[in-house]
């Protein structure tokens, strides 16, 4: 009951134990494009399965912390192990001085100052690949080395549909098109230190949610585009609409009893959907020579409405899903011969 988030410093390690993973894909899925009076019209659907196994991951810190836990735990059991944490500091005039456990509790009370003062000695359950704070009463964690293991499963399940519309008239050639992704399971399983799912939640599916880093980063389960496009003669005109659904943030709860009441605004329970527009030209010209062949200038801009990133945690955003860098030109030439 007297837990508390902590954070530290993460260093990965070699082992050459280290297997490979093995997966398996099944997808299913079909193309029609009609004649007649819906010609020019496409439609294709993508139903897939994925089953990862033996993924390759950084251990999980739970994971790491077991052997030291471990040895907390069997000098906690004898009383000649406990030391007073004053006596802990670099400074302290009677460095690690001895204290009964026991007989505090006995006169002062289990909860009182006195009894918690009397701590297990930190020299006792020292391992390798943890490292605290030398000298810190509060022995806070400073890295925990994590190797990459063998370890976990992923059952994911969704589909991608496409659609498109194609037509000309005496304006030139226009065409509409959409892609839509849909993630409709995303199932982490069997990885070690992970028995209390996504962000301790009990949870296993991370489609739609903020996922649980490095085991599975944010994974929005709705995504897609449509584009419109004009053609005629040398010219292009392209307008993309980008979208990305929103999806839950896993820890909202556990971060409301953990955070200053000065940053309670700022936390939300779900990132909301992000909608961007990017527009492009492009002009083809060829060349006189038909050595040169031709060259294709194209300008565009990407966000062209700047549009503000959805908030994440503590007014930020999610870098892992939404480019921050916000509206920007760009211009290239390609040369084809």
């Amino acid at each position: 009951e007297n837990g508390e988030r902590e954070s530290s410093f993460t260093l990965g390690a070699a082992n050459p134990n280290l297997g490979n993973e093995n997966s398996d894909t099944y997808s299913l899925g079909f193309q029609w494009t009609p004649a007649g009076v819906l010609d020019g019209f496409s439609l294709g659907v993508d139903a897939y399965m994925f089953e990862v196994e033996n993924r390759v991951l950084p251990q999980q810190p739970i994971a790491a912390l077991e052997p030291e836990l471990e040895a907390f735990a069997a000098a906690a059991a004898d009383t000649n192990n406990y030391i007073l944490n004053e006596s802990i500091r670099p400074d302290a005039a009677n460095p690690y001085e001895s204290c009964d456990p026991n007989a505090l509790e006995a006169q002062y009370g289990r909860d009182s100052a006195e009894r918690l003062e009397c701590v297990v000695d930190p020299r006792l359950y020292k391992v390798s690949g943890v490292q605290r704070l030398a000298g810190d009463t509060a022995a806070d964690l400073v890295t925990i080395v994590l190797p990459a293991i063998n370890g976990g499963t992923i059952e994911q399940t969704g589909f991608d549909l496409r659609a498109a519309y194609s037509w000309d008239n005496d304006w030139g050639r226009f065409r509409i098109s959409a892609d839509y992704t849909h993630v409709h399971e995303y199932n982490v399983g069997d990885v070690p230190g992970f028995d209390n799912g996504l962000q301790e939640t009990g949870r296993t599916d991370a489609a739609g949610t903020s996922g649980d880093a490095p085991v599975v980063r944010s994974l929005p389960d709705n995504k897609g585009n449509i584009t419109f496009s004009w053609n005629r003669d040398n010219h292009r005109v392209t307008l993309i609409n980008r979208h990305i659904g929103s999806y839950e943030v896993l820890d909202y709860q556990d971060r409301l009893t953990s955070t200053s009441p000065a940053l309670l605004p700022y936390l939300q329970p779900k990132v909301e959907s992000y909608d961007t527009w990017d527009v492009q030209y492009a002009y083809t010209h060829n060349w006189g020579n038909s050595d040169l062949g031709s060259t294709i200038f194209t300008v565009g801009l990407i966000d062209a409405l700047n549009e503000d990133l959805p908030m994440y945690r503590f007014q930020t955003y999610d870098s892992t899903v939404f480019d921050g860098r916000g509206r920007r030109w760009y211009a290239r030439a390609r040369w084809l011969f």
